[in-house]
Formats: C-alpha cells, sequence, structure tokens
C-alpha cells in the first residue's frame, strides 16, 4: 500500500504537497511492464511526463534488459534549490553487450533549475540519502547515515511538519 504525505514549512508554511511513495495494488508486475488484456503497461503511465527517461527504458528493453521487481514512488531532492518530488523509481538489469553498467535506474531532473534530483527518505523530521543495493534480481534499499542538507526552498528553514495524507492502492 502507498502513503500520501504532505510536509509544510514551520516557518512560513511553504508546502510540499501529495508527495507519494510507496506501490499500490495495480502496480504488480504483469501490470507494470507487460499490461493486461492488450492494454498498455503501467510504467508508460508513470512516465509519461518523463519522455527522456522513458525513451531510454524502451531502449533498454529492445537491447534485453529486464525489470527488476523493485519499483515504486519515492522521495527525491534536489540539492541546488531544496525542492522535493514524488517520482516513480525502478530498476532494470541491463544486457551486458550493449552497457557496462548492469543496471539501469531513472536519472531525474530537478524542474527548477535541472540538477540532478537525489534520492531521498524522510525519517522523524529529516531526510536522509538512500542507498540502493543490487543484486541479481532485486534492489533493497536503506537509509545512510549521511542526513541531507536540506531548508524549506522560500525561507531556509529546516524544520517541517509532517502530515499523512492519505494511504492509497
Amino acid at each position: 500500500m502507498g502513503v500520501r504525505i504532505n510536509l509544510t514549512c514551520s516557518n512560513c508554511h511553504y508546502a510540499f504537497y501529495d508527495l507519494d511513495q510507496g506501490f499500490g495494488m495495480l502496480y504488480y508486475p504483469e501490470n507494470m511492464f507487460e499490461g493486461l488484456n492488450h492494454s498498455m503497461p503501467l510504467i508508460f503511465h508513470l512516465l509519461e511526463n518523463e519522455p527522456t527517461i522513458l525513451k531510454q527504458y524502451n531502449k533498454q528493453l529492445l537491447q534485453g534488459a529486464m525489470p527488476l521487481y523493485t519499483y515504486g514512488h519515492h522521495l527525491y531532492m534536489c540539492e541546488k534549490c531544496n525542492n522535493l518530488y514524488s517520482r516513480f523509481y525502478f530498476c532494470l538489469k541491463t544486457s551486458k553487450k550493449y552497457y557496462k553498467s548492469k543496471y539501469y535506474e531513472p536519472e531525474y531532473c530537478c524542474k527548477h533549475c535541472s540538477q540532478a534530483l537525489n534520492l531521498v527518505c524522510y525519517d522523524n523530521g529529516k531526510l536522509f540519502y538512500m542507498v540502493t543495493h543490487k543484486k541479481q534480481c532485486n534492489v533493497t534499499f536503506s537509509k545512510s547515515e549521511k542526513e541531507c542538507s536540506w531548508s524549506c526552498p522560500q525561507c531556509g528553514n529546516t524544520e517541517f511538519t509532517y502530515e499523512l495524507g492519505m494511504y492509497w492502492d
């Protein structure tokens, strides 16, 4: 089950609304990567606003890459302008024939400054960088010990209030 959260600056009330995390029941692998009853795979809908990543995803599949079944919505942070985003994370095991790296992960960019975004997690009022551990058939995540230097993009305050928006499926 996924969760939607809101983070609001305790000083100026600048807010990040509807930050989705996790995945729902429709996200099972066959629906996500193959589509059901001749429908388009769900991943195409989730990436429709990210044409560069969708193009790379299709290119990887045509060259023999296989999706790993570790995917879902995660938080991403821009270190330059401190914006937070909810983006869809997935990982493909690439074909050694075409790529040096064994895995492909999407690289999202900030909509405000075009800086590369970092995968992060929100824990007890703070943001931490996420570390991915890739194995043969899956990816696991762990919170790094390194806390992100994160503040409100509008006023520079470092305290935010957390609100659980809803659970979604």
